[in-house]
């Protein structure tokens, strides 16, 4: 059984602010940290350290920054070796802004990450099978749709992110989206959007909407179950949904059920927004094993 994250790795560059600026506005950094991140390489850590057999596919520079990304994600369990290392191209970098209450505001340059394509990812893939396939929007919607199609793995999930670019397309070949609450807005063109309205209008069969401290709202083929969230203090909200994807992978690869796979997903993700940065705030799956938790509510279950 066998995971693969196709998309980026990136340094990100964390700028500490008292809070997060308006548009024009300059505010005062107090605080910078460089650390690893990228949603597929993200994803790809968080499936790992779940215990998945997890491969990551995209592209670096053959520069210091790539050699370092290649490197931390090896030593998370990560299998590095599909991955391409682009001559003549830097590798891309993250911007964050994180304000003292965990919110964040994200700026991405795929630099060398751009240079994936269908025709090397499927180079990458060749002899490999992989069960689960993990897809975002940073390396273009269009390429991975155009991977979906593809059907690169017998279940593609995809977090469409970010979502302005997949407004008004067809998922409809997509296993199952995972899609944020603001995501599942602009995806549906309304406020306050529900799982079965982000699937009305995607196609898509399985989505989940993932909605913080309030858990995430699980759609199946026309029954809609609400999974309770984890009342925890936040402090760094970055990379929260990649924990999520990532553990919800790892789970669905060793054999559970939709609910089951969510609900690790949402212990990952819970987890990782209590601590700093992306890759660091990860859980292996001993230390969620062992965390005591308490769930803001019971799940419930409705027939859409």
């Amino acid at each position: 059984m066998t995971v693969v994250a196709i998309g980026l790795y990136v340094p990100d560059h964390y700028l500490f602010v008292d809070r997060l600026p308006m548009p024009g506005e300059s505010v005062e950094v107090r605080r910078y940290v460089q650390s690893h991140g990228g949603k597929a390489a993200n994803q790809a850590v968080a499936s790992a350290l779940a215990g998945a057999a997890t491969f990551f596919v995209g592209a670096v520079g053959a520069d210091l920054a790539g050699r370092q990304g290649l490197a931390a994600m090896s030593a998370y369990g990560v299998d590095t070796s599909r991955a391409s290392v682009v001559d003549g191209a830097a590798t891309g970098m993250s911007s964050i802004y994180l304000a003292p209450d965990g919110t964040q505001m994200i700026g991405t340059f795929a630099g060398a990450g751009a240079r994936i394509d269908r025709g090397s990812v499927e180079a990458a893939l060749k002899d490999l099978q992989p069960d689960i396939a993990l897809l975002q929007g940073e390396v273009t919607a269009e390429l991975a749709l155009e991977l979906v199609g593809a059907r690169i793995a017998p279940t593609v999930i995809l977090d469409p992110s970010p979502a302005d670019a997949f407004i008004g397309l067809s998922l409809e070949k997509c296993d199952i989206i995972t899609p944020n609450s603001h995501e599942a807005d602009l995806l549906v063109g309304s406020r306050q959007a529900s799982a079965s309205a982000v699937a009305d209008a995607t196609g898509v069969d399985v989505v989940i909407v993932t909605r913080g401290a309030d858990g995430a709202e699980v759609f199946d083929r026309g029954t809609t179950t609400v999974l309770p969230g984890i009342d925890v203090h936040p402090c760094d909200a970055s990379g929260a949904g990649d924990a999520f994807n990532g553990a919800l992978a790892a789970a669905l690869d060793a054999g559970g059920c939709l609910l089951d796979a969510a609900t690790a997903g949402i212990r990952a993700s819970a987890w990782s927004v209590t601590r700093e940065f992306c890759m660091p705030s990860y859980a292996t799956a001993e230390e969620l094993a062992s965390w005591r938790t308490g769930s803001t509510a019971s799940a419930s279950k409705v027939a859409t």
